[in-house]
């Protein structure tokens, strides 16, 4: 990454990805941030699971028909 003159990072070494890569990188970045989470106290795994079918059910509300 290099410094730009505003003091900004910015990647000059962007290389395309396929979705499924992508996917797997989230996956693994949540996983990650979940444990520690978990491990350090601050939240459970089952109120994380909680949450994310909360978020689930209200994205399926908000989806429009096809």
């Amino acid at each position: 990454m290099a410094l730009t003159r505003r003091k900004q990072w910015t990647r000059t070494d962007r290389q395309a990805v396929s979705f499924e890569e992508l996917a797997y990188s989230n996956m693994l970045t949540l996983n990650a941030l979940i444990e520690l989470l978990n491990e350090k106290g601050l939240i459970g795994k089952r109120e994380i699971l909680e949450r994310v079918k909360r978020l689930q059910a209200q994205t399926q509300v908000r989806k429009k028909p096809h």
